[in-house]
């Protein structure tokens, strides 16, 4: 199991949706504020892109700060912790989220992602399907919620959400892999083969998981690794 971990963001980008309460006749304090928010907001998101995981912590907790009710950085924030391995502190900013936005899906989402750091797959299963139907057509949704699937063992409800994320999602790998592991525990290796070589055209060489990958498809068809090209030489424009 080595292979599938949480996808936490790799091919979504957290959209930036401040609701500015009050519209055009808020306090100009209050107004100031959330504009001051959105901007530290903005450059969490900026820092976490460069992997700066506590600068970007310490710009989410700024706008929080700033907008008490800032959900989306709570999310964020949460993801960071999770990140780093401190599930109690994500998982306190993610109560306080759910309070705030209970039909927010990213909020359930992102408990789905700290419970299966936890080894609670169906509370995972659980946050995870109620991610999917506050919003279905999120790739990273439905590409965790199948990954949870398989881990369960549900391989043919896995399969059909994992196919509809890579639909929405085609450049993202993670439903690809978990495809392929899908097919290797049922002994199509034929598939399982073509599944790992899609995979590693779709990732650059630095990913954490090609070695891996690269093992898999070498026992299944030593041939194939040779026409495999990493994705940093074929794919210019991949979401990030």
């Amino acid at each position: 199991m080595a292979l599938v971990a949480p996808w936490i963001g790799r091919c979504a980008v957290l959209v930036l949706a401040l609701l500015l309460a009050g519209g055009a006749g808020a306090d100009p304090a209050t107004l100031e504020s959330y504009e001051r928010s959105a901007a530290a907001f903005a450059d969490g998101l900026a820092l976490a892109e460069r992997g700066l995981d506590e600068e970007a912590s310490q710009s989410y907790q700024e706008a929080i700060t700033l907008d008490a009710g800032f959900v989306e950085a709570m999310v964020n924030l949460a993801r960071i912790r999770l990140h780093q391995g401190d599930l109690e502190r994500a998982r306190e900013w993610l109560d306080r989220a759910l309070r705030l936005a209970p039909a927010y899906p990213l909020v359930h989402a992102a408990r789905g992602l700290e419970a299966r750091e936890r080894g609670d797959l169906q509370e995972a299963l659980r946050a995870f399907s109620r991610a999917r139907t506050l919003d279905p057509r999120n790739a990273e949704v439905l590409a965790n919620l199948g990954a949870t699937l398989f881990e369960l063992g549900l391989d043919e409800d896995a399969r059909f959400v994992l196919e509809e994320a890579r639909r929405r999602a085609p450049v993202c790998p993670e439903p690809v892999l978990t495809l392929a592991l899908i097919w290797e525990r049922r002994g199509d290796r034929g598939r399982a083969a073509f599944y790992y070589g899609q995979f590693l055209s779709l990732v650059g060489t630095d990913d954490p998981a090609r070695a891996s990958a690269e093992a898999h498809l070498l026992q299944l068809d030593p041939t194939s690794l040779k026409s495999v090209t990493p994705a940093s030489e074929t794919v210019s424009d991949r979401l990030e």
